[in-house]
């Protein structure tokens, strides 16, 4: 009962906290077109169909934003004209209600589970983690789908877990369920969910692969299925995301140009900003402890928290490695005269990262539990990272200021 009061109190507080600093940003650029050209003009059945003037193809928003309106009468009373900044008090509100729902709710969640698999002392080392990062704030106050992608790779990245650990056949069933219902929900909120499905499947294919092909179909086949249609359907909008073979090979010729000549390295804020460089090294030195450690046999629970640890870190990898491809791949698409990749194209990295370093955490609490040295050093080491990164977060966001996903 306790923990599922903090957590309705951590919800409210980050419902508060987002709704009022969506009170002092004005709606920018973004939000403005998807609000006029998308939501304000276009049908629910043309929205089902994907035929919205944008890229990002995120149906799932669409629909959840449109339905806000609709509950409160609401369009955009400005003449919006393509400037890039509205002064809109009531929009400004209104808009970002579902993003920071869902961003409160994926914290709120984040502790609940840790509170529930471990103490309400790790539910709060879950939550000051996950606040200490910089994509957490960055899209709280943002009328854009980043919310919701982070809410549901947050659930995934749990039920990941869940199935990683020692599980009962009755109960696991019931998490693949909830896996393809939220792999589901993944394809319809932007296409670049593919990559956290993709590294979530391969790694459950190669640890539980006798499962995995029962469900393989409604946890992978299906949602990739529905990324593949919007990148198809994105064509409309971005014909050059359709290129003749010889072209494709030139584009990636040109990406790998600029990675050699050093233009990789300028593009370094497009994975630091979802994690940022502090965890790096926490997460590098906590990988290579549980690597190096041996589970004493007997010890159900640390061979599961290993499991888990293992598990998480070769998927965040792949992630990373796909995100990585992606930059190159619009390296050299933005040679070819197209506009680049932002940072929150790869947003799915945030989740993925924080809950690896909570299990990193608890492993290493494990491991420690008869060393008073070992367990001072883990208890100094997070909140150090704890500290540098909130540090980290809040000069990168006073760097952009009133705007902060601009």
């Amino acid at each position: 009962m306790v923990k599922l009061m903090l957590a309705v109190v951590i919800l409210a507080g980050g419902v508060f906290c987002g709704l009022r600093l969506a009170s002092q940003k004005l709606l920018w650029n973004d939000e403005l077109f998807t609000q006029v050209e998308t939501i304000d003009r276009l049908s629910t059945r043309t929205i089902l169909e994907a035929r919205f003037p944008e890229g990002n193809l995120s149906p799932l928003f669409y629909l959840g934003q449109k339905f806000i309106c609709r509950l409160a009468d609401y369009r955009l009373p400005v003449a919006w004209r393509g400037e890039f900044c509205v002064y809109e008090p009531r929009g400004q509100v209104l808009l970002r209600i579902l993003p920071v729902v869902c961003m409160s709710l994926a914290v709120a969640l984040i502790f609940l589970y840790f509170s529930w698999r471990e103490s309400v002392g790790f539910g709060l080392l879950s939550a000051a983690v996950t606040l200490s990062g910089f994509s957490i704030w960055a899209f709280l106050p943002e009328a854009r789908p980043y919310a919701l992608w982070v809410l549901l790779c947050a659930l995934q990245g749990m039920l990941f877990m869940e199935i990683l650990g020692p599980q009962k056949e009755n109960s696991a069933r019931r998490i693949w369920v909830w896996l393809a219902v939220v792999n589901g929900l993944l394809s319809l909120t932007i296409f670049f969910a593919a990559l956290p499905i993709v590294a979530v499947s391969a790694v459950l294919l190669v640890r539980d692969r006798t499962r995995y092909w029962r469900w393989c179909v409604p946890v992978t086949v299906i949602p990739l299925a529905v990324c593949v249609l919007y990148y198809v359907l994105s064509k409309r909008t971005y014909p050059n995301l359709s290129q003749e073979p010889a072209s494709v090979l030139l584009m990636l010729k040109g990406g790998l140009t600029m990675v050699f000549s050093g233009a990789l390295w300028a593009q370094r804020d497009l994975i630091l900003t979802n994690v940022p460089p502090f965890w790096f090294y926490f997460i590098a030195a906590g990988s290579l402890a549980s690597a190096a450690c041996r589970v004493p046999a007997g010890t159900a629970g640390m061979a599961g928290s290993k499991a888990v640890v293992d598990g998480l870190l070769a998927a965040f990898l792949l992630m990373l490695g796909m995100a990585l491809a992606v930059i190159v791949w619009f390296l050299g698409w933005k040679a070819s005269g197209n506009f680049g990749v932002a940072e929150r194209y790869f947003i799915f990295l945030t989740p993925a990262a924080l809950l690896l370093i909570v299990a990193l955490i608890r492993h290493g609490w494990y491991l420690t539990e008869n060393d008073r040295w070992g367990r001072l050093i883990v208890i100094v080491g997070t909140g150090s990272m704890i500290a540098l990164s909130s540090l980290w977060t809040y000069v990168h966001l006073m760097k952009w200021g009133p705007f902060w996903s601009v």
